[in-house]
């Protein structure tokens, strides 16, 4: 049995839904190094997108230092 009119209706409730989280929550910008988060700052294309392996690699050499201080 399909049900085309609910699977529509759960589609477009989910896009209306995420479309008000985006509105609501605005953009964040994350420092690497120390976690820290910045709202509120004017949107300038400066900003690179924030990028999970840059990530890591400043988590991994948090770690090794937490590690070599013990």
């Amino acid at each position: 049995m399909y049900q085309k009119n609910l699977a529509w209706a759960i589609l477009l409730g989910s896009a209306a839904i995420d479309l008000v989280l985006y509105l609501i929550v605005g953009d964040v910008i994350i420092c690497y190094r120390c976690q820290a988060r910045h709202t509120g700052l004017p949107r300038q294309k400066s900003y690179d997108p924030f990028d999970l392996a840059i990530a890591e690699k400043y988590r991994q050499e948090r770690l090794r230092r937490e590690m070599a201080g013990k």
